[in-house]
């Protein structure tokens, strides 16, 4: 079988051949409907980029990683998933290859150095950032090119993420416009820069509410289901529980059904979809409301973002917020009397 080459593409498609080859390499002064037409053109004819030879050409191996640490919570697993595949998939689309290197420590930041002298990657997808990550600090220290799923505000460097305050705000304006004033939100750790975002958005928007707090658990089933439970057996129980994701979601949903309750008729309960493939929010019964912004966005984006840096390493910091979303959903209401 003979393979489709960049001359094939620009016959299919009117374009010069270096068009063609800068709209398949990612570069932004390809206008996007350019690159659609490059992109269904290669996909048609079944071109596959020759990394060999692009290395040979640009010093560059065409590999793009990303460390993770052996330990990860459920939350997190599921998450990963998710962003390997979806990263993997974009990657490949621009004729590159994404390697996962799973290390023993968290906190592990050399291996990142072995990777990147041996010649064997361009750089480095983040992933998790906490405040002051030292491999954040580490890479852009180094000159290293790496984009981040998240932000570390402590510092500037590339990033693909949600503006989390006003995700929060958003679905507490929401409850609040039905008449809740006890409002409890499950947030995720509190030391990590996500969770810090969403913590202030729900503070700016509930001032001057009720009883109105914030609690932090690891964003997974359990937690939800065990922070519902005390909640609903507390003094002055919310009426309405906003969950970090859909996983805690859940387990609000399962503990408000072990305490005899309904939602939204006992509590309402609104959360944050990542568009994540085995939570649906129309499965939940009655269907949740909230916010959503799908993680799946987010690939197209980082690998932009990946390819300017590598092509322009002293541009300025690259930030992409994603859009979200708020759907009503049939589990929030107004608060019983």
């Amino acid at each position: 079988m003979v393979m489709a080459t960049l001359k094939d593409i620009s016959k299919e498609t009117g374009i010069s051949i270096t068009q063609v080859s800068r709209a398949l390499g990612g570069f932004d002064d390809v206008n996007a409907e350019t690159r659609r037409r490059v992109e269904e053109a290669a996909a048609k004819l079944g071109y596959r980029a020759n990394l060999m030879a692009r290395g040979l050409k640009t010093g560059q191996s065409g590999n793009v990683a990303m460390v993770v640490p052996r330990q990860l919570d459920a939350s997190a697993r599921e998450v990963l998933f998710e962003v390997v595949w979806g990263i993997s998939a974009e990657f490949s689309r621009r004729g590159k290859r994404l390697i996962l290197h799973v290390t023993a420590y968290a906190n592990d930041i050399s291996v990142y150095d072995q990777l990147y002298r041996s010649g064997g990657v361009d750089g480095f997808v983040v992933i998790g950032p906490t405040v002051n990550d030292p491999r954040i600090v580490q890479l852009a220290d180094r000159g290293i090119p790496f984009v981040v799923h998240g932000r570390d505000p402590s510092c500037a460097h590339d990033f693909v993420d949600l503006d989390n305050a006003a995700l929060i705000g958003s679905m507490v304006s929401a409850a609040r416009k039905l008449g809740h004033a006890d409002i409890a939100f499950l947030n995720g750790p509190a030391d990590l820069p996500f969770a810090q975002a969403r913590a202030r958005g729900f503070d700016q928007a509930v001032k001057g509410a009720g009883d109105c707090r914030i609690l932090n658990a690891p964003m997974t089933f359990e937690a939800g289901h065990d922070l519902t439970i005390s909640l609903l057996t507390g003094k002055n129980p919310p009426s309405a529980i906003i969950a970090g994701n859909l996983m805690m979601a859940a387990g609000v949903y399962a503990a408000v059904k072990e305490a005899g309750l309904q939602v939204p008729r006992d509590l309402s309960v609104l959360a944050h979809d990542d568009g994540l493939e085995h939570y649906d929010p129309d499965a939940f019964d009655p269907p949740i409301g909230g916010t959503r912004s799908e993680l799946g966005a987010a690939w197209s984006a980082l690998a932009s973002s990946f390819d300017r840096r590598i092509t322009h390493p002293d541009i300025e910091a690259q930030v992409t917020e994603l859009e979200f979303e708020f759907r009503q959903g049939a589990s929030i209401q107004p608060p019983r009397e």
